[in-house]
This record gives C-alpha cells, sequence and structure tokens, in this order.
C-alpha cells in the first residue's frame, strides 16, 4: 500500500471533523456527546479487544521495547537539560515543553497509520509497546515540575482517571490471567469496537478547530520538528543499526514516534498551568504536518 493510500483515508477524517466543527454542522454539545462516546465507552472496549485478541508474548520484544523509549527518554531529558541548565528557563517550563517533544499521539494516528499499512499482527505490537508510554512521559513531566508528592498524587490521578491506559492496562491482565473469552462475545466486542479508530479521528479533527498556533508559532514549529523528524530520525537509526530489528518492527517503531503531538500532553500543561499556548500549537502544527511527514517516513520504510 503506498504512503498516499495509507495517509489520505485518515487525513480526510481528520479534516471532515475539522470542517464539521468550524461549520457548526456539530455544535459543542453534539461534539461532547460524542467524545464522551467515543473515548469513554468505545475506544477504551476497541483497545481491551485488541489487547485481549494480541499475542502478547510473541510481540513482547526488549529490544523493540529499548528502541522506542531510549530515543524518546533521551530526547526528553536532552531537550529539558538544554531548557533549563543552558537556557535558564523554568524547570516546570522545560518539563512540560519537553513532554510536548516526545509524546505521540499513538493511538489516534499511529495505530490506524500502522494498522492499514501492516495489518493486525503489527497493531498488536503497538498495543503492547504503548502499555507504557503515558506512565512514563507523564511521571518524568510531573516528577521534573513538581515535589515528589505532589508528583505522585497527579500521576495516579491522571492514569486512573485515563479510559485508555485503563483499558490497555486491564486488557493485558485478562490476557495473560483470564481463561480465553467465548468467541460470540469477543465478536460482539468486536464489532461494537469497529467504530472506534474513525470517530476518534473525527473527534480529532474537531477538537483542532478550537485550538489555535497564534503568536507561538516558533515554539509549535520546534515541537514539531523534533517531534516529527528528529525523534523518529533517532528511533529509527535505534532500530535498524542498534537492535537490527526486522523490517516490520523498525517501521512500527519509527512511525509510533513520528506520530503528532498528542491531545493529552495539552492537557498536562493546563493541570500545570504553564506552556498552554506553545502545545496547544504543537498539536495542531504537529498534527497538519504530520500528513506529509508521516507519508515520508512510510515511504522510507516501505521502499
Amino acid at each position: 500500500m503506498s504512503a498516499f493510500s495509507t495517509i489520505f483515508p485518515l487525513a480526510f477524517i481528520v479534516l471532515f471533523g475539522f470542517i464539521s466543527s468550524k461549520r457548526l454542522w456539530v455544535n459543542t454539545a453534539q461534539l461532547d456527546g460524542i467524545r464522551h462516546f467515543i473515548f469513554n465507552l468505545i475506544l477504551p472496549l476497541f483497545l481491551f479487544t485488541n489487547m485481549l485478541k494480541a499475542d502478547l508474548h510473541a510481540q513482547l520484544n526488549l529490544a523493540s521495547m529499548l528502541s522506542f523509549y531510549v530515543p524518546v527518554v533521551l530526547t526528553f531529558v536532552i531537550v529539558y537539560a538544554i531548557g533549563s541548565v543552558m537556557l535558564a528557563y523554568k524547570k516546570v517550563d522545560m518539563a512540560v515543553f519537553a513532554l510536548g517533544c516526545t509524546y505521540s499521539n499513538t493511538v489516534l494516528v499511529a495505530l490506524p497509520v500502522i494498522l492499514l499499512q501492516f495489518g493486525l499482527e503489527a497493531g498488536a505490537m503497538v498495543f503492547v509497546i504503548i502499555t507504557f508510554h503515558s506512565a512514563l512521559l507523564f511521571a518524568m513531566t510531573f516528577l521534573l515540575a513538581r515535589n515528589p508528592e505532589a508528583s505522585k498524587r497527579q500521576i495516579m490521578s491522571s492514569l486512573v482517571k485515563n479510559p485508555i491506559v485503563a483499558s490497555i492496562t486491564l486488557g493485558i491482565l485478562a490476557n495473560l490471567l483470564l481463561p480465553p473469552f467465548p468467541s460470540v462475545l469477543l465478536d460482539a466486542m468486536t464489532l461494537a469496537g469497529q467504530p472506534a479508530l474513525a470517530g476518534a479521528l473525527f473527534v480529532l479533527g474537531a477538537n483542532l478547530s478550537y485550538y489555535q498556533i497564534g503568536s507561538m508559532w516558533k515554539e509549535a514549529a520546534l515541537i514539531s520538528l523534533i517531534k516529527l523528524i528528529l525523534l523518529p530520525a533517532s528511533v529509527f537509526a535505534l532500530a535498524k543499526y542498534g537492535f537490527a530489528l526486522t523490517s516490520q518492527q523498525i517501521a512500527v517503531v519509527t512511525l509510533m514516534s513520528a506520530a503528532p503531538l498528542g491531545v493529552n500532553a495539552y492537557l498536562v500543561s493546563r493541570q500545570l498551568n504553564t506552556m498552554q499556548p506553545q502545545l496547544a500549537g504543537g498539536v495542531v502544527l504537529s498534527t497538519m504536518l504530520s500528513a506529509l511527514t508521516l507519508s515520508g517516513w512510510i515511504s522510507i520504510l516501505t521502499p
């Protein structure tokens, strides 16, 4: 499948959501209802069902995990250190900015791209790798931004209240500890979860209409540069030359890291009451640019 044929359907749904919100085809109350339905019910069910069906023993690969997480953590630390130590910015500001440079929209953007391009087996690998994604990056952000006691409360609150994190975690536990679910129940759950990705992409597009790049476009552009090009390039290099992963494994971890900035990073900036315009702009700009950069990465990864 070509890069264009993979990206276009996804970009179309995001654009459709954006236009629907801008033109008020969907008003705020209706969008809130759709958002609640997708993110609190259907998407968690989709993730739980796929996590339940995944072959965890086949997909749990330490080299793949390290290929993704080592560049993510190093990029976070480097951005934070340059800003807070060398440039003397506030630590809380740089912790949030570093989160903006490293937090990927893995579920709403990377997962659909990988499923369309490589199929369900690659999708199972995504589910395994992203298990610790939010927990790790939120923990680093709160620990570097606030005192440890406050950080523990905020980390636990953010994770416990996040239905995506909860559904993946419960799916792993059910996969490992419970007997197989009846096939008729799995079929029903799979059918119910089918609108998840399309609905989530629609909501993502609609949400973008509420965020503005504004006067912080330089910061948004820097976030996008690091997030869409530099971070995935380092993941690609480590996966290919450091761990010599298979071509599909290299593609999965690279595309996961090449996804645009996730909206949850902006929500963290609101919690900490800092860098909100910068991260809102980063969400919008990186999402817009990712249609081009993801196409480029797909072309490189699938010659």
